[in-house]
């Protein structure tokens, strides 16, 4: 997913009121989710097989995870939208192709 088109989704989202840490979990959300099908995409190709509640499991695991880790600063740069995909990519072949 682009990166602009990303931030221009989460922040045309909705049209309640939405404070930064509610645009910062959608735009993670959103990163996390094309990502992770990316990845599986990719890991089925190499014969690796997981049911949707596996990956759905793993999905919000994963945004936990970032948010937790981006400690209020909600930064939505290029680096960190490198840093979640690298993260998504390591956990899901870590948890999947490992077993």
């Amino acid at each position: 997913m682009d990166v602009k088109l990303a931030i221009e989704k989460t922040l045309s989202a909705p049209d309640k009121k939405v404070t930064s840490s509610d645009n910062f979990q959608l735009f993670v959300k959103d990163i996390v989710k094309s990502e992770v099908r990316i990845v599986f995409k990719s890991l089925s190709e190499d014969g690796v097989q997981a049911g949707k509640k596996d990956i759905d499991k793993s999905r919000r695991k994963i945004t936990k995870k970032v948010i937790q880790g981006d400690k209020g600063r909600h930064r939505m740069d290029t680096a960190s939208i490198d840093k979640i995909k690298a993260y998504v990519k390591s956990y899901l072949i870590q948890k999947f192709v490992h077993r």
